[in-house]
């Protein structure tokens, strides 16, 4: 069993809840990170009722099964409250008038690996409360890292944020001392840092993002090596957006600029099927294609990915680590030629 077989009922305990459809209200209207952060905390309860709900862990399964089920599930959540935090993020960039895009954070796969390991070793059949706290947990780090790239893009862009720290009112020592509002030259070192059952929220304002914005537009960085790192994030995002038009994709952050990396040693090759397509293409051939591919794309709620090269397109399932199968760049259509035309233009 995979995590698709129980992702209905999370989509269904998803859409009945009242107080979801509220933040998404008002995240869709006037997102703030607070109403972000309610969001990741509902949607963590939520995945733990659907692991309970279903049995989804009840017997005696391997530790690939776990990952199977619990991998993809905190994956999504993640992503979830990413694209929250992100509505938040516009809407305070909007509000500071500034005409930049908001930055989407990357998943440390070690988050994800360490609740895995622990309900794997342990044999759970339910998600325990304390669980259910690291899967919270790992759901409000979405909101965090958001506010981090965020911070840190912005201020190499020449801007001023600030970084604020909450208590959730009844706060440990700890959190205590994080308290407060910060600059990004001045923020303690852990003020992203979140333990145990900890509901502290971290918090974005762009600063007097008015003042400085022409320094943005003119470009007038405070070193080349930052200019060049923030022109080089902005023209991935642009080329993201480019591509997901082309090619009818509704969420651009499906999609990977540069090309999400894989272990190409340890892929299986599926020769017969494609044979069955009618392509002479030999493994080797559909290896290095993904190892020269300029972008690639998440399907299926991340089963497979795509890989596109400009000599050639590379499928791989995920969850076998199959090449499941490739074609050569003549078999590609008019908005894939396009797409890795976008990619190529500087």
């Amino acid at each position: 069993m995979t995590w698709s077989d129980y992702e209905a009922v999370f989509n269904e305990l998803y859409a009945k809840d009242a107080k979801v459809q509220r933040l998404i209200e008002k995240l869709m209207k006037s997102a703030t990170y607070e109403d972000a952060n309610q969001y990741a905390i509902k949607i963590g309860k939520i995945l733990s009722n659907t692991i309970n709900q279903t049995g989804a862990l009840s017997g005696e399964l391997t530790a690939d099964e776990v990952r199977s089920i619990i991998d993809p599930a905190l994956k999504n959540n993640y992503q979830l409250a990413s694209d929250a935090a992100g509505y938040a993020q516009e809407a305070a960039n909007q509000k500071a008038g500034i005409g930049l895009k908001s930055v989407k954070p990357e998943l440390r796969q070690d988050r994800v690996d360490g609740i895995v390991t622990e309900i794997a070793d342990k044999g759970y059949d339910n998600i325990t409360a304390a669980i259910e706290d690291q899967i919270i947990n790992l759901s409000q780090s979405a909101i965090d890292d958001t506010v981090k790239a965020n911070v840190e893009f912005q201020y190499n862009s020449g801007l001023n944020p600030k970084i604020i720290r909450k208590s959730s009112g009844k706060c440990c020592e700890f959190c205590s001392k994080l308290e407060g509002t910060f600059s990004y030259t001045n923020a303690p070192e852990n003020v992203y840092h979140r333990h145990s059952n900890c509901r502290c929220t971290v918090e974005y304002d762009p600063g007097d993002g008015k003042k400085k914005r022409q320094d943005v537009w003119s470009k007038v960085w405070k070193t080349a090596e930052k200019s060049d790192k923030i022109i080089k994030s902005e023209k991935i995002i642009k080329d993201k957006d480019s591509v997901a038009k082309l090619l009818n994709i509704t969420n651009a952050n499906k999609i990977s600029i540069p090309s999400k990396k894989i272990d190409t040693g340890s892929l299986g090759f599926d020769e017969e099927h494609i044979k069955v397509k009618g392509r002479n293409i030999g493994k080797e051939e559909a290896v290095q294609w993904i190892n020269n591919s300029r972008f690639s794309i998440d399907v299926w709620n991340g089963k497979f990915t795509k890989f596109f090269s400009d000599d050639g397109a590379t499928y791989v399932n995920n969850e076998t680590q199959i090449i499941r199968t490739a074609y050569s760049k003549n078999d590609f259509t008019q908005n894939i030629i396009d797409a890795l035309k976008v990619i190529k233009n500087d």
